[in-house]
């Protein structure tokens, strides 16, 4: 069976980088979201974290400011989701070649899977709390930290987003 691009979207949860793709099987929709590592069914930290790096495949859930990515290497951040306990986080990125995405939440996926459109900057909200972030980039090291709603990044640079720390500043979940 074949969907449209854009049922694949909804089908996947959030997913914006498939729309270069015109059609896609089921079977081939299943494989993209089985790669995405599940949450631990017992949430103990306030805000979970998972990036899909260019050539690596997902990273294990990061959590409350722990590493997520790669930055002893070029590989560049594609996708990520992001998870609050006890809440809502809500994220948006800004594609190297394109601008911003729409605003995601809930922990579905924003961003481009296989190649093609890294982040190159990004900001995060919470429905309760706040939070801060930080991005390592390939050329130019870590980031200092932003707030909630603020631009983390360089939008409309060519710039190797490689990994990313987030943590709750004021969280009331755990």
């Amino acid at each position: 069976m074949k969907v449209s691009r854009r049922d694949f979207i909804k089908l996947g949860s959030g997913i914006l980088g498939l729309s270069l793709l015109s059609s896609i099987n089921t079977a081939e929709a299943i494989e993209y979201f089985s790669d995405i590592p599940k949450l631990p069914e017992k949430l103990e930290k306030n805000i979970y974290y998972t990036a899909h790096i260019e050539n690596n495949g997902w990273t294990p859930w990061s959590s409350d400011g722990s590493l997520c990515g790669t930055p002893d290497n070029k590989r560049p951040i594609g996708a990520m989701a992001i998870k609050l306990n006890g809440g809502i986080a809500s994220y948006e990125a800004y594609l190297r070649e394109l601008s911003w995405t729409d605003w995601y939440g809930n922990g579905d996926v924003c961003g481009f899977i296989n190649g093609g459109q890294p982040w190159v900057a990004f900001k995060v909200t919470l429905s309760k709390g706040r939070v801060i972030y930080r991005a390592h980039f390939y050329d130019s090291g870590w980031t200092e930290w932003y707030k909630s709603g603020k631009t983390c990044g360089f939008p409309g640079k060519n710039k190797i987003m490689n990994a990313v720390e987030i943590k709750c500043e004021t969280c009331f979940m755990v």
